[in-house]
């Protein structure tokens, strides 16, 4: 809030606070909000954005505006709460029709009483002492209509609350779609088809004024199949797009007739303020890549994932990798180190390296993936567990070191190398300075095996048949994370590591499915039993 000099007297003050507030939502907000919510206002620059957006529709610059930002964010006291008060505070114009007290407001959500509440509100807040003072020559509520379901001005605008599959009987110049899905209720296809119907049958034809009028939906998105998905597959050129996801991705930069994302850098957090890196890190895990992806990131993926499921990776030992004693305190090594799960014993361990050494933040990561392979105790057959995962931005000295101390640590039998022109560097380094290190080096060109979606689909049985399997970990949940979205993922290095040393396994013969050994086991007899019809090479 702007700083005042304090030879200013009360007068003055109040008038400069009203010219800020009526000027700019965002200053607004700030001000309303000890009139209606008890917590402590925390600024956020994508507030900000959404405000600006906002002000645009209410100026008649935008006529149609979608906005996807998490939830939790502060979106509906912003969109639902002090947007239509605040336009409601303005002057009235002839050249602005969605300005002044005249402004009729159609609100909807999931549910009629959500949207009530939010109305109930917004109410509450223009009888506060505050917005009176200021405002109450231009807004009064009329006294024959003001209840849950709709209250109007004596200036002739209305706001309406409504829930969005219910069928209406009235309209308004401004329509606000606040959450239109429940989130338990993102599984129903049935409940998300109807309300996107309801949309489309009822709620597009109760514009008040189909020349001025404007609609804006707000949601966090919780399926490829919701309104948001819709709503853009209409590719409505009128239509605004304002994508903020919790944590900036590099590929997915959003700009608007209005402005654009600030964030540079990927990951960079949305509203550090109120949600920090650990905040991020343990949502994400809190609500599984699935919910993250699309709630929280605005990029909605089929639930399970796209092409490897992400049902079917087989966890190995118990959520916590710390072994516990009876008294619930870890187990400790020699050195006072807490004791990890001990993996099975490995008949054979490989490292694929997807190499693509940079320092700058713009590029993609380098990422190794460190595969071991195993005998399944239960069905005695071969399967594989998920040793190690990292993926990282270095300088060709420093990833070669660090891959040549990962496989000496990780006692890795083969590493392969992608055979491109970063991969063949590291190649000639790491023997230079890890020949005599106990494990060979393998240059493999994927690209003869088909494009990237094509090499996913082809470990998709190993996945299907439960031979993949992963220690509960965070690096792990990094990897797997990655492994679900794709290939609608910002980043796939890890995923084409994993791929890549999966199918090296299968081509060598070191993973074979349980068909395939059944397969093998029944060429096996079928050559005796021809062998034996033959009879003897040599007389006796």
């Amino acid at each position: 809030m702007v700083q005042l000099p304090r030879t200013i007297d009360r007068s003055q003050r109040i008038a400069i606070d009203k010219a800020l507030a009526e000027r700019r939502l965002i200053h607004f907000l700030e001000m309303a909000w000890p009139h209606f919510d008890s917590s402590r206002f925390t600024g956020g620059r994508h507030l900000s954005m959404i405000a600006e957006h906002l002000e645009a529709v209410t100026f008649g610059e935008i006529t149609r505006l979608l906005v996807n930002v998490p939830p939790r964010f502060g979106k509906t006291n912003l969109v639902a709460v002090a947007w239509p008060t605040w336009t409601w505070a303005l002057p009235q114009d002839e050249d602005y029709p969605l300005m002044g007290a005249g402004v009729r407001f159609l609100c909807a959500s999931y549910g009629a009483n959500k949207s009530q509440g939010d109305g109930v509100t917004a109410r509450r807040l223009i009888g506060s002492t505050w917005y009176q003072g200021f405002w109450g020559d231009r807004v009064q509520i009329a006294k024959d209509r003001d209840n849950q379901e709709q209250y109007d001005t004596t200036a002739g605008g209305s706001r309406i609350s409504t829930g969005i599959p219910e069928s209406l009987g009235k309209g308004g110049a401004i329509r606000i779609v606040d959450d239109p899905h429940k989130t338990d209720q993102v599984e129903s296809a049935g409940v998300i088809a109807s309300q996107v119907r309801a949309y489309d049958e009822v709620w597009r034809t109760r514009s008040n004024d189909p020349v001025n009028g404007a609609e804006v939906i707000i949601m966090q998105r919780l399926g490829e199949n919701d309104l948001s998905g819709h709503v853009l597959a209409e590719n409505d050129p009128a239509l605004v797009h304002l994508c903020l996801p919790a944590c900036y991705e590099e590929g997915r930069h959003c700009v608007t007739v209005i402005g654009q994302d600030w964030r540079v850098r990927d990951g960079e957090l949305l509203w550090p303020a109120r949600y920090d890196a650990e905040w991020a890190t343990g949502q994400q895990k809190r609500v599984g890549p699935y919910a993250w992806a699309g709630q929280y990131q605005q990029r909605p993926e089929p639930r399970g994932g796209g092409i490897i499921k992400y049902h079917w990776w087989q966890q190995f030992g118990p959520d916590d990798p710390f072994p516990k004693r009876a008294d619930g305190t870890p187990e400790r090594n020699a050195d006072g180190s807490a004791k990890r799960l001990k993996f099975p014993p490995f008949s054979f361990v490989v490292s694929c390296l997807d190499g693509a050494y940079t320092e700058k933040e713009e590029n993609d990561p380098s990422a190794l993936v460190t595969l071991g392979v195993f005998s399944d105790p239960e069905t005695d057959m071969p399967a594989v567990m998920l040793v190690h995962a990292w993926q990282d931005r270095l300088a060709l000295n420093d990833l070669v070191m660090r891959v040549g101390q990962d496989c000496v640590r990780r006692k890795v039998d083969r590493l392969l190398i992608e055979n491109k022109a970063s991969g063949i560097s590291v190649q000639q380094e790491m023997h230079r300075l890890f020949a005599r290190a106990g494990y060979g080096i393998e240059m493999v060109d994927p690209v003869r095996k088909g494009d990237k979606v094509a090499r996913a689909h082809s470990v998709v049985p190993v996945f299907s048949e439960g031979m993949v399997w992963y220690p509960n970990t965070e690096w792990a949940n990094m990897l797997i994370d990655q492994v679900t979205l794709f290939p609608r993922g910002s980043h796939d290095d890890l995923v084409d590591a994993l791929v890549h040393g999966l199918r090296w396994l299968r081509d060598n013969g070191l993973l074979a499915r349980r068909q395939e050994v059944r397969w093998q086991e029944q060429d096996v007899e079928a050559e005796f039993r021809a062998g034996s019809k033959r009879g003897a090479l040599y007389p006796v």
